[in-house]
C-alpha cells in the first residue's frame, strides 16, 4: 500500500514539474516583448559611468555606455 501512495506521489510530481515546465516555456515564447533582466540592468547601468557595480564587473556596462554615446541613446538590444 505504501509503494503505491509513494509511486501516486512521484507522478503528481512529475506531472506538476511538467506542466510547470510547459507553462514555463510556452510564457516565454509567447512574451518576448519584455527585456531580459540583466539587459535591463545593463542599460540602466550604462547611463551614468562608474568603475564598478555590485553584480557585475565595469566592461560590459562600458562598452554600453560607448555603444549609446555613438548612436544616441540607450540600446535597447
Amino acid at each position: 500500500m505504501k509503494a503505491i501512495e509513494s509511486h501516486k506521489n512521484e507522478l503528481t510530481l512529475f506531472a506538476f514539474l511538467l506542466i510547470y515546465w510547459v507553462t514555463w516555456t510556452l510564457l516565454a515564447a509567447w512574451l518576448p516583448s519584455s527585456m531580459d533582466v540583466d539587459s535591463v540592468e545593463q542599460v540602466v547601468w550604462s547611463e551614468p559611468l562608474q568603475w564598478g557595480y555590485y553584480k557585475h564587473p565595469p566592461l560590459p556596462s562600458l562598452l554600453l555606455h560607448g555603444l549609446n554615446k555613438l548612436f544616441g541613446g540607450p540600446s535597447q538590444g
